[in-house]
């Protein structure tokens, strides 16, 4: 709100009517002065109004009592004045009916010393309004605190998770929750609460019969989550750590390429073919992916088509590789140019053979005019239609 409202610059600060018969003049009032009430004005009416709002009113030209129910809301929180201390909100002081239980108890299980009326009154202070008094001090009382910190107490000592902590996570006998800390057997972390769930309550010990499963689950103060359980006669198996859902798809974001040793794609992955797939169903594969192999990038998006394929290193400006070759793109496949120095070659119609064993040649070889194959010491090659290492054929996929 701004400061008060200056008065009108007149000698005594009033304002005055003129007189045309003497040819008085009346009080002058200046567009600075007029400027200062308007925003005077403003400026307390916006006060009013942030006052209706936080009451949760909407400013009604045709009411006159809105500031009136808001004043009461923020000193009675409704529009009646309360008249007990539950209707100030207040849920830990004594009424009435509790301090007069707990006078009669005083009473009823005091020594002698304590067993008048006027030692009783001598023991509250003589305050004949002991109750308005103490309901008094609890109005103006501070918020409860949850903490020992939060009434300032320093010198306490604090609650202990490992207080109740069990000797042995392997020799619990019932379902339920148990703390452990670092001295308790078979627990994965130092400290941390194990929920035991089974089919058969109490549990029965290892080597025992009967069909019963136990399942086991740790969560660890250090943030992790563990799990084991063991089935019928057996002992426990070790325990496995549970991944939350960011790690995993930290350890496989979208857009990861694997191999797998199975015909179909595994839960989580989409076999890299080529296809194109609405962006809505596959969000953070279409973000990775965009435009890049096919689609809009923005409706539509495609997966990279790794079927047949072998994957190469992206060139990235080492100059390895084509120069020019953008990411992700298709390759054919090549055999680098070469050539073959032979000292002596006779023609013998169907075939062409080399000179035997001699000076110029370390073995006989023959080459077949038909289909250009090779024999000799080496062995038989195989010919195919595309130069190929050896390989196994295995299920290309990404992840989304």
């Amino acid at each position: 709100m701004q400061d008060q409202l200056k008065p009108i610059t007149s000698p005594d600060g009033l304002f005055h009517d003129g007189n045309p018969a003497t040819g008085e003049l009346g009080t002058i009032v200046t567009s600075d002065w007029l400027n200062g009430v308007q925003s005077a004005v403003q400026s307390t009416q916006q006060e009013l109004l942030s006052v209706l709002k936080s009451s949760g009113q909407t400013p009604d030209p045709a009411r006159k009592d809105q500031l009136l129910q808001a004043v009461q809301n923020i000193a009675w929180g409704g529009t009646t004045k309360p008249s007990t201390l539950a209707g100030y909100g207040i849920t830990d002081a004594a009424s009435k009916i509790d301090l007069k239980a707990a006078v009669d108890g005083l009473v009823a299980g005091a020594p002698g010393a304590l067993n008048t009326l006027q030692e009783l009154a001598a023991a509250l202070g003589n305050d004949s309004n002991f109750a308005a008094s103490i309901a008094k001090l609890l109005a103006g009382k501070a918020d409860r605190a949850s903490t020992l910190a939060g009434y300032g107490i320093t010198d306490a000592l604090t609650q202990t998770v490992n207080a109740d902590a069990v000797a042995s996570l392997d020799a619990i006998a019932t379902s339920g929750t148990t703390a452990y800390n670092s001295s308790t057997s078979g627990a994965p972390t130092q400290y941390g609460v194990v929920l035991t769930v089974s089919n058969v309550n109490p549990i029965p010990p290892v080597g025992s019969s009967g069909s019963v499963w136990v399942t086991q689950t740790a969560y660890g103060t250090d943030g992790t989550r563990w799990m084991r359980h063991r089935v019928n006669n057996g002992g426990w198996l070790p325990w496995s750590q549970m991944a939350f859902s960011d790690s995993v798809a930290s350890a496989a974001p979208a857009g990861m390429v694997a191999y797998f040793a199975m015909p179909t794609a595994p839960a989580g992955w989409l076999i890299a073919d080529g296809k194109s797939y609405p962006c809505k169903d596959y969000p953070s594969l279409s973000a990775a992916l965009k435009n890049l192999y096919g689609g809009d990038g923005v409706t539509t998006f495609a997966v990279p088509n790794l079927c047949g394929e072998f994957i190469r290193g992206w060139n990235a400006g080492r100059n390895v590789d084509a120069p020019d070759r953008g990411f992700g793109s298709l390759q054919l496949d090549a055999f680098q140019g070469h050539r073959h120095n032979n000292a002596q070659i006779w023609s013998t119609g169907a075939g062409i053979t080399f000179p035997s064993v001699g000076a110029n040649s370390a073995v006989q070889i023959s080459v077949d005019a038909t289909d250009g194959t090779i024999t000799g010491g080496s062995g038989t090659p195989r010919v195919a239609t595309e130069t190929r290492p050896r390989n196994i054929a295995l299920l290309a996929c990404i992840k989304y």
